[in-house]
């Protein structure tokens, strides 16, 4: 197999050389505006002024207004409902806080869950009683694979059965 002759490209603009320098261009470009002094902050007393004029700005558009909603300070969230507990196929069932849901993988050598709610409580009133009505025993919790390190997913990472008596 012979290879091509290579071409003296150094006067050219490859693509790949194109993408550098507009990676280099963008960068010089945001560290230029780090450098100039903020014109406005969302911090102090006047910090309210900013998110009026953000909700003014998201106008009627339901995302925009939902964004801005969010992102307000002292933003409450509405809360699904929890649905029961599942079996989604023979061995797996989904248990769930309505807002964040854990997953549990049902083997004849014990239960691997996969992630852990959001708190202790979310254990001891969720995964416990939800494990059981699925004709299943908390105890036999012998994994716990955390899929991210957000609290609503690591928050009854505690759950074995020597810690607690049940699994949880």
């Amino acid at each position: 197999m012979t290879s091509s002759p290579r071409h003296d490209t150094a006067g050219q603009l490859s693509r790949r050389r194109f993408g550098r320098l507009a990676a280099l261009a963008a960068l010089a470009a945001g560290a230029g505006a780090l450098a100039l002094p903020a014109r406005a902050s969302a911090t102090g007393t006047d910090a309210q002024a900013f998110y009026d004029h953000a909700r003014g700005l998201a106008g009627n558009d339901p995302v925009l207004c939902a964004l801005v909603a969010a992102l307000t300070p002292g933003a409450t969230f509405p809360l699904p409902p929890a649905p029961a507990p599942a079996k989604l196929f023979d061995n797996l069932a989904v248990l769930s806080t309505g807002w964040v849901s854990a997953m549990a993988v049902l083997t004849d050598d014990g239960i691997v869950l996969i992630d852990a709610l959001a708190s202790p409580a979310d254990a001891e009133n969720v995964i416990v009683p939800g494990l059981r009505a699925l004709g299943a025993d908390p105890a036999a919790i012998k994994y716990i694979v955390l899929t991210q390190g957000h609290y609503d997913h690591f928050g009854a990472r505690n759950c074995s059965p020597t810690a607690t008596g049940h699994g949880c």
